[in-house]
């Protein structure tokens, strides 16, 4: 691909498909396996040196020193897209880990600030991203297009929903919902802009690579947790995090942040299971959003043809024992492998939707027989909605939320039920935006929809990288029952991947192969 055919901006990728208007010699072929672990690689090494001196730079000067990251990473994205989406990752992957290990003598502000970078490093590439799309001579395709326009049309509207909701709560609570409802969509903004010059499979090998120093950091805690914890600032960034609301407020020793981390193995509900699992937080250190961290690397190299890497993924995830992400994981790669076996889309679509009732109901059923949170906190969302169709406002509800986090007697809860949402990121969402949801649920669909064949499913064959579309939708399915499904690290992850494959393909084509 010439580079006269790019975006302004953009570097081309000698694997990615040829941009809307690019002639048929313009397609490349594909980058060595090689250079493109060199490249994340070197880039890798570098967002982390950037991130270690960013979080000094907080923790020295105060809040306002975050814009110097901030900025340089928005000009990175804005030159050098694939250099600045690993860097981006260096940020939203160890960012904890990196602030953890300099937290002595921060102060709460600069700590509250550096969690919050993220989001808003999430929020600058997202609408670099949006404007590059509907704004450059060559922006989005038709069927991104429509992508694009329902996708900053619910941010948009939960953007003033958000606002609405400090009113109602605080300005904390509204920030932290704005977060979960917007983070996957933007995601989604910053996939469909890299997608049109770089391929799927170099996004995908940048994330993978990121991931390596990860499960180093993980065997390390999971090797020693007491010496762990002490050495990388686990116990005063916990402090600092949480707050006397929490019920094992403070943290005095590493025995006591191992004692919240242990738990029945996936954590069931009135499980009568004698097995144990260390739920291991990683470079997040939140065990839940890690392990989808790592579920999502296990559907990219699922794609990528990765196999020993969907098996090691698989290994962490059963090891940490986080039933939402593990069932994520095994939902895909089992009607990824029923498509191949049976080479019938329509059968595997039927198939689909029978395992996603089926799944609902069971969780459900079980659910209000043990009192399981997540279910109890789908059913208020669902109750809320009913009492508000117009929505309760962004930050208002939630177990996150200054309410909530306040004064929340979870036993009670189990014995009669919630009247708000919790856990359930269905749930939070249909309280907190009512009708509002269907501009997140169409943006949802349209990107599902722009997976289908040009001739129809009925002459589909399996591709590789239909497993992203398939994760998209199993991710999707399990935030009923799990508010961290939808976050960056989760949805967000595999929305990006979604949209770089629709970005990538030719004018009326299917998404391309890795």
């Amino acid at each position: 691909m010439s580079a006269t055919l790019a975006p302004a901006g953009l570097r081309p990728d000698p694997a990615a498909r040829p941009v809307t208007g690019a002639t048929p010699s313009a397609t490349p072929g594909a980058m060595p396996l090689g250079l493109a672990i060199a490249h994340a690689l070197g880039w890798q090494a570098a967002g982390l040196a950037l991130l270690a001196a960013h979080v000094l730079l907080v923790r020295e000067l105060g809040p306002l020193a975050s814009a110097v990251a901030l900025g340089g990473l928005l000009l990175l994205y804005a030159w050098l897209p694939l250099a600045g989406l690993v860097v981006y990752w260096q940020l939203a992957l160890y960012q904890n880990a990196m602030v953890a290990f300099f937290c002595d003598g921060m102060q709460p502000g600069s700590f509250q600030v550096l969690l919050g970078t993220g989001f808003m490093a999430t929020g600058l590439l997202g609408a670099l991203a949006a404007a590059r799309l509907l704004l450059s001579r060559r922006g989005a395709a038709a069927p991104a297009r429509r992508i694009v326009l329902l996708a900053c049309a619910a941010i948009a509207l939960s953007t003033a929903y958000a606002a609405y909701g400090a009113l109602l709560s605080s300005p904390a609570s509204a920030a932290v919902y704005l977060r979960a409802a917007t983070g996957m969509l933007l995601m989604l903004l910053v996939g469909l802009d890299a997608g049109r010059v770089w391929s799927f499979r170099s996004l995908a090998i940048g994330y993978l690579v990121s991931l390596a120093a990860g499960l180093g950091y993980s065997a390390l805690e999971v090797a020693d947790p007491a010496w762990f914890y002490e050495m990388t600032g686990g116990i005063p960034f916990m402090n600092l995090k949480y707050t006397a609301a929490e019920l094992d407020w403070p943290f005095h020793t590493a025995r006591d942040l191992i004692a919240t981390r242990t738990s029945v193995l996936f954590n069931v509900t009135g499980s009568e299971a004698t097995a144990l699992s260390f739920r291991f937080g990683g470079p997040n250190i939140h065990p839940i959003s890690y392990a989808y961290v790592i579920a999502m690397g296990g559907i990219a190299a699922l794609a990528l043809r990765w196999y020993g890497s969907v098996v090691l993924a698989a290994a962490v995830l059963a090891a940490m024992g986080v039933k939402g992400a593990m069932l994520t994981l095994v939902m895909t790669l089992g009607l990824w492998l029923f498509w191949h076996w049976a080479g019938r889309a329509r059968l595997l679509l039927a198939v689909m939707a029978v395992s996603v009732v089926t799944y609902s109901a069971a969780v459900i059923h079980v659910g209000l027989r043990s009192g399981d949170f997540h279910v109890i906190g789908l059913i208020g969302g669902v109750d809320g909605f009913l009492r508000n169709p117009l929505g309760h406002g962004i930050g208002v509800g939630g177990n996150l939320s200054d309410t909530a986090r306040a004064g929340v007697d979870m036993i009670d809860l189990q014995n009669n039920g919630a009247d708000f949402a919790l856990e359930s990121a269905i749930g939070v969402l249909l309280y907190q935006l009512g009708l509002g949801l269907l501009l997140h649920l169409a943006a949802f669909a349209a990107l599902l929809a722009a997976a289908r064949p040009r001739r129809g499913w009925r002459h589909a064959r399996p591709q590789a990288t239909d497993a992203i579309f398939i994760g998209v939708a199993m991710t999707i399915v399990n935030g009923l029952f799990q508010e961290e499904a939808y976050t960056v690290y989760a949805l967000g992850v595999a929305m990006l991947f979604a949209g770089a494959l629709v970005a990538n393909q030719p004018p009326g084509g299917r998404p391309a192969r890795a």
